[in-house]
């Protein structure tokens, strides 16, 4: 007779938020692995990144906040 107690853990209601998160881990791994100009084509897809990168830094502010206004 198989142990329920050990069947009962393996169920879809606790497996499959397991999975999301493992997932999501590993999505944020990648993510941290990619080079800094594959990250900004992907996250920051403005042609004129650069420039705003050297306005930001003349004018004091931060680029990213600007960069993720002009994508919304």
């Amino acid at each position: 007779m198989p142990d329920m107690r050990n069947a009962l853990f393996w169920r879809w209601y606790r497996t499959l938020p397991i999975l999301f998160m493992t997932a999501m881990l590993a999505l944020t791994l990648v993510v941290e692995i990619m080079p800094i100009d594959m990250v900004r084509s992907v996250f920051f897809p403005v042609s004129y990144a650069y420039s705003i990168d050297d306005a930001a830094e003349r004018h004091g502010v931060d680029p990213n906040a600007i960069k993720l206004r002009c994508w919304a």
